[in-house]
């Protein structure tokens, strides 16, 4: 048998694990994030037309929404097929839809290598394939999208830039854990585990001592502390 690869498998199974009795959006999410079903699906590492020259594959543009989410024709209530005025099925989408949807999934590469990871080949060299992949600016297609509805993709999700300052300690505000601080080039917040209230609900101390859960939506608005206080928003 091939016993390499096995690690990237089991942590891919771990994500349906996750959010079994979840919310559908996290899973997808979190699995269009995998840099398994990157490769998979051939987006990992796609450049948008302005970077490469090239339209982007639309392979996974086509699969989420074919197999993953909204199948090929709309439905009734019932689950039997909507019709037109001639008695034919509606689809959901077309190839139009398919060549807007395909600039979504640009820019993704493959998450840098870190410790802890299985050998791809025995040796020394470790791809990492647990890890969420990131999203590479420059050859991420940045022009607007067109939705399945006439509008645009994120239409109805407000700007950074319309947050109203330190939002991340409104109630509402959502924290996923992540990379350790010494997997990702991003500076972070560092909360006062003595004085901040953000730190003591990240904590979620149980039988004295944090938890830390991996997702965490702020149910009142906390006080900002220290470094806090001078922060508008967070990138990330």
């Amino acid at each position: 048998g091939e016993d390499l690869g096995t690690e990237r498998w089991i942590a891919f199974y771990d994500i349906f694990v996750r959010h079994a009795f979840g919310n559908f959006f996290d899973l997808l999410k979190e699995v269009s994030y995998s840099p398994v079903m990157g490769h998979w699906l051939t987006y990992l590492g796609l450049e948008s037309h302005g970077s490469s020259g090239k339209f982007p594959d639309e392979n996974y543009a086509r699969e989420i929404m074919q197999l993953f989410s909204i199948g090929l024709w709309q439905l009734n209530e019932d689950g039997t097929r909507m019709l037109d005025g001639a008695g034919q099925p509606i689809p959901t989408y077309d190839d139009h839809d398919i060549v807007t949807f395909a600039r979504a999934w640009t820019g993704f590469r493959q998450p840098d290598s870190r410790g802890g990871l299985e050998s791809d080949t025995g040796g020394t060299l470790r791809t990492n394939w647990i890890d969420p992949m990131p999203i590479s600016p420059q050859f991420r297609d940045a022009l607007p999208k067109m939705d399945l509805h006439d509008g645009y993709i994120g239409d109805g999700y407000p700007l950074c830039a319309d947050l109203p300052p330190r939002a991340f300690l409104r109630m509402g505000a959502r924290f996923v854990r992540r990379a350790a601080q010494a997997e990702t080039d991003v500076a972070v917040l560092q909360p006062r585990p003595a004085s901040s209230a953000l730190y003591a609900v990240l904590c979620a101390q149980a039988d004295g001592r944090c938890t830390f859960p991996s997702t965490l939506e702020l149910s009142a608005n906390l006080v900002c502390d220290d470094a806090e206080c001078t922060l508008a928003h967070l990138d990330a």
